[in-house]
């Protein structure tokens, strides 16, 4: 009986086993189903997506020997390889072109406009179609040129060392502004400087001088294509002429000298592009390092002739040079120089016009007066300084005066001059003074 029961148990363990296994073989194969699905799914929504991706890839056009960028194209260094126009986008290029009307409306739609993607190396072998431009002047096609030369009037000149950029702009008609692409032939000799792109801009910079014809071509939607064209003068660049001046040729210790470099001049570019620097006292090294500025300030400490030298230099690093010789000499005082005249009793006229200075002009003097001077320790003086040498004025006490004159020229060194007057009493004062005795 024990043993009975204990074939039983055996065998509903073994069929607990076999369930078991089953349930863990389902359930692995749930999974393989669900993984493999999911896999599947996946495959066919990446073939979709990539099948879209591939049919609205209209990337920009690639420039050769240029990186776009969100700003613009940089800058074309010389001219890059040209690129044959001949190209097609297929065989029905020949009847495309026959299907414009004569109000230039593209009228057949198997056209394809050309795509390319900028992400495929394969790109860069595929030519844009040539339309024929008596078909395709729909649009009014116009393009700004500006240059790097700070100032210029003239837009449109340079050197080989300028940065033209071309700004495109077009009157769309109703036609989709992002749906437009752009390229330049930059001396219009028929080879294509660069791909159809979706910047309205580019710059360049020619290596040789001469007279260019910038050609731009943009290229609508349903392959027709507009023209504008601009000419470029581009010169040889040759040294700016070197002039300054100086406020004065001669002058003492610790004078400020002035000079000016503003009558300098470039042929190929304006003033704010030319900077100046300075060899003040003529040794041979400069002073001053190169700066776009006209006013130059400099002081002479010590007794002699100084050769001053300049040097301007342009946009290209091309430069010329000026010199002049300025000469310091030792100061010297003013010499002050009194006149009196007296005008009426106890008025009198002071007349300093007469002093004068080695080095200061006389209306550059300034004058200062003490009409009752008292000896060395008067430290009053009865007038500020001013630059009118006369002073008129009435003495109301009569007496013996001595009259101090002080000049100082525009270094501050002062001369001085005294002289003696005798102002009459006035009656009154001589009555009174007769009563005072008789008493």
């Amino acid at each position: 009986m024990d043993k009975e029961l204990q074939t039983k148990e055996y065998e509903q363990l073994d069929y607990d086993k076999r369930v078991k296994f089953l349930i863990k073989l389902e359930n692995a194969f749930n999974l393989i189903k669900r993984l493999f699905l999911i896999l599947l799914l996946s495959l066919i929504l990446g073939f979709l997506f990539s099948a879209v991706a591939k049919a609205s890839a209209i990337e920009d056009f690639l420039i050769p020997n240029v990186r776009l960028t969100q700003m613009g194209a940089t800058i074309f260094h010389g001219q890059t390889d040209s690129f044959n126009n001949q190209s097609l986008i297929n065989n029905n290029k020949n009847n495309d072109l026959n299907n414009f009307d004569s109000n230039s409306n593209y009228t057949n739609n198997n056209y394809i406009s050309p795509k390319y993607d900028a992400f495929k190396p394969e790109s860069l072998n595929q030519k844009i179609p040539v339309i024929d431009e008596n078909t395709s002047n729909i649009n009014q096609v116009d393009f700004a040129i500006r240059n790097d030369i700070y100032g210029s009037q003239t837009s449109n000149y340079g050197t080989t060392q300028t940065t033209f950029t071309f700004i495109a702009s077009v009157n769309t008609n109703g036609i989709p502004r992002d749906s437009l692409r752009y390229r330049w032939d930059f001396d219009n000799d028929g080879n294509i400087d660069s791909y159809f792109s979706i910047y309205n801009n580019a710059s360049y910079r020619y290596k040789e001088p001469g007279t260019y014809e910038v050609k731009l071509e943009v290229l609508d939607q349903k392959g027709r294509i507009s023209t504008k064209i601009h000419k470029i003068l581009v010169v040889k660049n040759e040294p700016p002429k070197a002039v300054f001046q100086v406020d004065k040729i001669k002058a003492p210790k610790n004078s400020i000298f002035k000079f000016d470099t503003s009558l300098s001049s470039d042929d190929q570019y304006g003033k704010y592009d030319l900077y100046y620097r300075f060899d003040f006292d003529g040794d041979g090294e400069f002073d001053t390092t190169f700066q776009n500025k006209n006013i130059w300030n400099h002081a002479y400490s010590e007794v002699g002739k100084y050769k001053v030298r300049m040097e301007v230099r342009d946009k290209e690093g091309l430069s010329s040079f000026a010199e002049i010789e300025v000469e310091i000499l030792d100061d010297n005082k003013p010499i002050a120089m009194i006149n009196i005249e007296n005008l009426n009793d106890r008025q009198f006229k002071f007349d300093a016009s007469q002093s004068y200075d080695d080095f200061t002009e006389s209306r550059k003097l300034k004058y200062r007066w003490d009409f009752n001077y008292g000896g060395a320790n008067d430290i009053v003086f009865d007038t500020s300084w001013s630059n009118s040498p006369y002073y008129t004025g009435n003495y109301k006490l009569g007496g013996l005066k001595k009259i101090r004159l002080q000049v100082m020229d525009e270094q501050g060194f002062i001369g001085e001059s005294f002289a003696q007057i005798d102002v009459p009493m006035s009656n009154k004062l001589l009555n009174l003074a007769y009563k005072v005795v008789v008493k």
